[in-house]
């Protein structure tokens, strides 16, 4: 069994677009952070985008986000 706590293997991130969207949002939004002076949330989402980068784009296998998943839930 696979273990995905964020549900980022989801096949609604499977078109790049949504993809960069996402990690581009979170890693806009570090910057921000940081801009603003807050270094807590700014670590909070720099951490979070450096994650999605290396799940979305290094980590990236169009298999795991199959409509057909085995995860033994009841649709």
């Amino acid at each position: 069994m696979r273990r995905d706590p964020l549900g980022l293997h989801n096949p609604v991130f499977r078109p790049l677009w949504r993809r960069v969207a996402i990690f581009g949002l979170c890693f806009g939004w570090s910057l921000l952070e940081l801009y603003w002076n807050s270094p807590f949330w700014f670590i909070l989402f720099f951490a979070l985008a450096i994650y999605l980068a290396y799940e979305f784009f290094l980590k990236f296998d169009p298999e795991n986000y199959s409509e057909n998943s085995d995860d033994g839930l009841d649709k």
